[in-house]
């Protein structure tokens, strides 16, 4: 990835930051996480606490999420940690990819927050 493009990249994943609080696109983009969490997060909790369960363990569905929000971190911290590296190793295109990527899924929680509470202002 050459500099422009990764300096393209953060500029446009701190515009969507920074319109993930406005009253249209920020709903628009609060309501399109809402049907993420919907279809995508809820079935895997409530399929992962049916596996608990049957394994022996007893979790609620809230230590589920919170154990598949401590893996996203876990991702996260991989992203960052591979930027890193290749950083370390003398190739910046692929450590430029790697931390756009970092950044990106650092960004993701907080664009999901941002919108949904300009999801929940902008209902009547």
């Amino acid at each position: 990835m050459s500099p422009r493009s990764f300096k393209l990249g953060v500029v446009l994943i701190a515009a969507v930051v920074a319109l993930s609080p406005t009253p249209f696109p920020g709903a628009l983009m609060g309501f399109m996480c809402a049907v993420t969490v919907a279809f995508f997060v809820a079935p895997l909790t409530f399929g992962l606490q049916g596996l608990a369960e049957a394994l022996g363990f007893a979790a609620s569905p809230a230590q589920i999420i919170v154990a598949l929000a401590a893996l996203y971190g876990l991702g996260v911290l991989v992203a960052a940690r591979r930027a890193w590296r290749l950083s370390a190793i003398g190739n910046p295109p692929a450590a430029r990819l790697e931390g756009l990527r970092a950044i990106f899924l650092t960004s993701l929680p907080l664009i999901a927050w941002l919108s949904s509470q300009a999801l929940v202002r902008a209902w009547p």
